[in-house]
C-alpha cells in the first residue's frame, strides 16, 4: 500500500498534471501553461523537459504571431498605396483625357509601339491595342506630307535625348484631319545605348 502510495505521489500525479497542462494548451491554444516541478528524479527530468519545450513553443509562437502581425501590417500598407495609386492614376488619366493628351512609347531596338487609352482616342481608334499589333499604324495614319517633319524630329531625339515639340497633321479613319503635338524623350540603357521614345 505504502509503495502504491509512493509510486502514485512519484509517477501518476506528475503524469496527470502533465496531461492536464496538456489538454488546458489544446483547449485554450496558449502556450502559457507550465508544470509544477516536485522533484529532481527521473520524473521531474521529463517535467522539466516537458516545460522547456513548452517555453521554446511559445517562444516560436510569440515569434510567428510577431512576424504575422507585421506581415499583415506590411500587406495593409501596400494595399493602401495601391488604391492611392489607383485614385491617382484615374485623376491623372482623366486630367490627360480632358486636355487630348496621349501618352505612347515606341522601341528603338525592335518593332514595339504601345499607346494609351488617351492616345488612341486622340487618333479614333477605339482600342489602343490596335496600335501594339500594328507598331507602324501611328506613322502610317500621319498626314503623308508631315511624315517628314515626324522622321527629322526622331533622327534628332536620337542625336539629343529629347524629341522636341513637332506639330504634324493625322489622318483619321473617318477621313477628318487633326492637328497635333508630339513632344518627348530618349530613354537610354546603362551602356548609353537608346532603348525608347517615350
Amino acid at each position: 500500500m505504502l509503495l502504491s502510495v509512493s509510486l502514485q505521489k512519484a509517477v501518476t500525479v506528475p503524469l496527470g498534471a502533465i496531461t492536464n497542462v496538456a489538454r488546458k494548451i489544446v483547449h485554450e491554444r496558449t502556450y502559457a501553461f507550465r508544470v509544477a516541478t516536485q522533484a529532481e528524479d527521473e520524473i521531474g527530468i521529463v517535467v522539466s523537459a516537458f516545460n522547456k519545450m513548452l517555453d521554446e513553443v511559445q517562444e516560436r509562437t510569440t515569434a510567428l504571431e510577431g512576424s504575422n502581425a507585421a506581415l499583415q501590417q506590411e500587406v495593409a500598407v501596400r494595399q493602401a498605396a495601391e488604391v492611392a495609386l489607383a485614385r491617382a492614376n484615374a485623376r491623372l488619366e482623366g486630367t490627360m483625357a480632358a486636355a487630348e493628351i496621349g501618352g505612347w512609347t515606341r522601341s528603338l531596338t525592335g518593332s514595339e509601339f504601345h499607346a494609351d487609352r488617351n492616345f488612341a482616342a486622340f487618333y479614333g481608334i477605339a482600342d489602343e491595342a490596335e496600335f501594339t499589333a500594328n507598331p507602324q499604324l501611328s506613322m502610317q495614319m500621319v498626314h503623308a506630307d508631315d511624315r517628314e517633319v515626324i522622321a527629322r524630329a526622331q533622327a534628332e531625339a536620337l542625336a539629343t535625348g529629347m524629341f522636341a515639340t513637332t506639330q504634324f497633321r493625322i489622318v483619321r479613319r473617318d477621313g477628318s484631319v487633326r492637328w497635333a503635338l508630339a513632344r518627348g524623350r530618349v530613354q537610354f540603357d546603362a551602356a548609353g545605348k537608346p532603348q525608347s521614345l517615350t
